[in-house]
């Protein structure tokens, strides 16, 4: 009976120890836990009550969090308290198995250790009560949100003309649609946004209508119309492209596909200059006294991502590929068309706990100012660079066109930078610090169309600690750029 009885206390030992090690491996995993329902509880339709306990005072962020039942995002219906997150979800369920997912990310650690669980929903009575129906999911489905709005503007006395915004337009009136109709395991989303205040924008402006359908199988989906693609900081940072973007996703790889127009043409204008005009002569009037104001090309744009890893397991590398070209047939009255290719490399690396915290990204550009005269040749390109180089550039020009508008590649093209966190906490977890060192760079010469805020011709370093006492009752950080 001894020998049995240190058996069992050796094993319960074992056992603690490597739950121990678990919780101190991953404060994500160990910050949160799903209380209600239970694993496989059995529920009744319309009564989903969903809590969450939080512990060692973590500190969610409230926006981050992601509710998916049946892989469906739920936004509504949630409650947040300092310990704890609670959920009341009314809507009817089918019968049958249902899957929860919750992914929410908090101060410090970043995205914590999903949450899944399952459970039940079933109608019972009698001696049946504890018996499961499972029941095949419905094989169709309509879900999303559809919000209009209306907004009537009534002015009146001397000033109503200048106060209605836009002019003499007396409402403004909005309409998004966001929905999902699933056939089988095939899903067919669509987002749709319109509004009159479209006409604030002027012709060339990128409109604010939004029209955006596809499908989606499993890890696939193919979208149409209006993409948002954002890649990395460098290369591609959210702009908007009208075209088709694929994405294929499995746990520890995702390639990315996006390729359309990035910006739409507008016509120029021809003008005649007359000696008797009470302006200064254009600087670019012709001999036949004609001028031009130039318009704007319309820009294609195409560029793929491939990422490896995964960023909340602890690391992430991404490639990212762009180029972007002026489509000279475009418009007739033009100035000159550009071509950009942009290759960059990106990391985002996380140690448990947040401890280390390391994003980092290197992007080196290529700019022909003026494709007018198309590729250089051979002989041309070697006189260039003062070297034979050994390719034709004609035989690339779908891809790039190189002639002496070419801005020459080296450190003036390129781009990077590094962030890096370090974080540690006191024994009694009263107090935190943290520690950012942050260096970017900018070449004079790098050039991304796929970046709209790109900054060029900057070099900066930032040093910054931050220092939580008393539970964060007292923060004292300094910075220095």
């Amino acid at each position: 009976m001894k020998r049995n009885l240190t058996k069992y206390i050796f094993v319960f030992f074992l056992l603690t120890t490597s739950l121990i090690q678990i919780s101190r491996a991953d404060p994500g995993a160990s910050s949160w836990r799903l209380i209600s329902p239970s694993p496989y509880k059995l529920i009744k339709s319309g009564a989903l009550f969903i809590n969450i306990k939080l512990f060692d005072s973590v500190k969610v962020i409230t926006g981050s969090l992601q509710l998916l039942i049946d892989d469906n995002l739920i936004t509504n219906f949630v409650k947040f308290s300092p310990d704890a997150i609670s959920i009341l979800y009314t809507q009817p369920l089918s019968e049958g198995k249902h899957k929860i997912e919750l992914i929410i990310k908090a101060l410090r650690i970043g995205y914590m250790t999903p949450i899944i669980s399952f459970f039940y929903v079933n109608k019972f009575s009698g001696i049946n009560k504890d018996s499961v129906i499972i029941k095949k999911a419905d094989f169709f489905e309509l879900s999303g949100t559809l919000i209009a709005s209306d907004k009537e503007l009534n002015y009146s006395g001397p000033g109503a003309v200048t106060a209605t915004s836009p002019p003499n337009v007396p409402y403004i009136r909005d309409f998004d649609a966001d929905v999902v109709a699933r056939i089988g395991k095939v899903s067919f989303p669509v987002k749709y946004y319109t509004t009159s205040d479209q006409v604030l924008y002027p012709q060339g402006i990128q409109s604010r209508n939004y029209l955006q359908y596809g499908i989606r199988y499993s890890g696939a989906e193919l979208l149409l119309g209006d993409q948002t693609p954002s890649f990395d900081r460098l290369v591609l940072s959210g702009i908007r492209v009208k075209g088709w973007m694929f994405t294929y996703t499995t746990s520890r790889f995702k390639i990315q596909v996006v390729n359309g127009v990035s910006q739409l043409g507008q016509e120029g204008q021809l003008f005649r200059y007359h000696p008797s005009d009470s302006v200064i002569p254009p600087p670019n009037l012709r001999s036949d006294s004609t001028y031009i104001v130039p318009g704007i090309y319309q820009r294609n744009l195409t560029a793929a991502r491939i990422s490896f890893g995964n960023a909340i397991e602890g690391s992430l590398i991404g490639i990212n590929i762009l180029r972007s070209r002026d489509d000279t047939n475009s418009i007739r009255y033009v100035a000159n068309p550009m071509d950009n290719l942009v290759l960059g490399v990106d990391e985002n690396f996380l140690t448990n706990g947040s401890k280390m915290k390391i994003n980092a990204g290197f992007a080196i550009s290529a700019l022909t100012a003026n494709t007018k005269g198309g590729p250089a040749t051979e002989f041309q390109v070697d006189s260039i660079y003062g070297y034979k180089v050994g390719f034709n550039p004609s035989d690339y020009k779908s891809i790039f066109v190189l002639n002496a508008s070419t801005i020459k590649p080296g450190e003036s093209t390129m781009a990077d930078y590094i962030t890096a966190v370090f974080k540690s906490v006191s024994a009694d977890k009263a107090t935190d610090n943290f520690l950012t060192v942050d260096y970017h760079y900018y070449g004079s010469s790098y050039t991304s169309f796929g970046n709209p805020f790109e900054l060029s011709n900057l070099w900066a370093g930032t040093l910054q600690d931050q220092v939580d006492l008393l539970n964060r009752k007292l923060v004292l950080s300094a910075r220095y750029t």
